[in-house]
């Protein structure tokens, strides 16, 4: 089902607001993904450094593309009255992948 021109306008907001939150969960995921590494003096020489260098940079490349993706299905069903799911998806499936990362994390460093 579409919308008027003035009830998409209006529903914006949240959506606006949604994918806001979605930018800020994957930052501060990001940012938490890449700190776990420094994590490495629990482990010392046995930790897995190749592992540990490329999760948060892995991680990070996933968020954007989640970012990336919401933001370009937004606003290609923008027209629908029902497009708060997807930065709502996005968040989840965010949080999704800072769970395995820090999963993968501390695999290598031996926890």
């Amino acid at each position: 089902m579409t919308m008027t021109r003035t009830e998409a306008r209006h529903s914006g907001l949240p959506v606006a607001l949604l994918m806001a939150a979605l930018i800020l969960v994957a930052a501060v995921s990001a940012f938490f993904v890449w700190f776990r590494a420094i994590s490495i003096p629990h482990c010392g020489p046995r930790c897995d450094f190749t592992t540990l260098h490329w999760t948060p940079i892995v991680f990070a490349m996933f968020a954007a593309i989640v970012v990336i993706a919401a933001m370009v299905l937004s606003w290609a069903f923008s027209s629908r009255r029902r497009v708060w799911w997807i930065p709502v998806g996005g968040i989840v499936v965010t949080l999704a992948g800072a769970q395995i990362a820090h999963v993968v994390s501390d695999r290598a460093l031996l926890f």
